[in-house]
């Protein structure tokens, strides 16, 4: 009998706020309903450490409407390959960049 009385004072309400919060931060939150259900007050404190999608997605409309626009980003296949992005002769170079030249002398060019 306190197992039920259990069940439905801490782990009901844990699945419900679980589904709750996961929503407002733009997550499913029926399926954060079944893991409070499942895991209780894990659940809800997973729930609160999500990522808040709207959020993020409001910041990036807000910067593209400041001008904002994203960098070309170097692809898992370009660094495989050795492909670098093109570099800013003007840019400062990282002690790595260095260490890289100084290493490989005939890459320089």
């Amino acid at each position: 009998m306190g197992f039920l009385i259990g069940f439905f004072l801490v782990w009901i309400p844990c699945g419900f706020y679980a589904a709750v919060v996961a929503g407002d931060k733009g997550h499913g939150g029926f399926a954060w309903f079944f893991g409070g259900l499942i895991f209780g007050p894990m659940a809800l404190i997973a729930a609160a450490g999500l990522g808040d999608r709207k959020l993020r997605r409001y910041q990036r409309f807000q910067a593209e409407a400041q001008g904002w626009q994203e960098t070309p980003t170097v692809t898992f296949e370009q660094k495989l390959i050795g492909e670098k992005r093109p570099r800013d002769p003007n840019a400062p170079r990282s002690f790595m960049d260095k260490l890289d030249d100084a290493m490989d002398p005939d890459l320089n060019s």
